[in-house]
């Protein structure tokens, strides 16, 4: 059983096909107990086919959350953790939706109940806070809906934070490579 979720991990790998031809891969991990959670992953364009297989991980690491191998209190950090990585929050919002009845059952009521959502906070489109607001419609969940209100209000300052400065962010970045 896992007890702790804290640690760093960083590992760059340099491909070589011949001496022109080289590539790195860089993974990034960092968490501090579930109150922080980094995942990034640097690829070269040819090898974005890898994308798929960190999804397959991601997948694996939900579907190890919700069986015994995980303590129940700590089924929401797997979420959170995988709706932080931008490969992985369609997956986290499609798991969590598919999964609600069961979540709902576990932890209605509880403290660790709205932990479940808090994380879709990390989405940048409209489109994705409607969704959720059409969700919870169909599936009402007592005593989250100011938890819902908080993410898709959330999500759409993201939304309107982006379509006002994405071009002005991408530009700074450029100059600072």
């Amino acid at each position: 059983m896992i007890q702790s979720m804290t640690g760093f991990a960083s590992k760059t790998l340099t491909i070589i096909r011949d001496k022109d031809h080289k590539a790195n891969i860089s993974i990034h991990l960092k968490t501090l107990n579930a109150r922080y959670f980094e995942l990034n992953s640097k690829l070269p364009h040819p090898f974005s086919h890898l994308e798929t297989d960190l999804l397959k991980l991601l997948k694996k690491s939900l579907d190890m959350a919700f069986s015994d191998q995980m303590r129940a209190q700590d089924r929401f950090k797997a979420i959170s953790f995988i709706w932080a990585n931008p490969v992985g929050r369609d997956l986290a919002w499609e798991y969590v939706q598919s999964n609600w009845e069961s979540i709902t059952k576990t932890f209605a009521g509880g403290h660790l109940y709205p932990r479940f959502i808090q994380s879709a906070a990390y989405f940048t489109d409209n489109k994705k806070a409607d969704e959720i607001e059409k969700f919870f419609k169909k599936n009402p969940s007592v005593g989250l809906e100011r938890t819902i209100a908080q993410v898709t209000e959330q999500i759409r300052a993201n939304d309107l934070w982006l379509k006002r400065d994405k071009s002005k962010l991408s530009n700074f970045l450029r100059m600072v490579k």
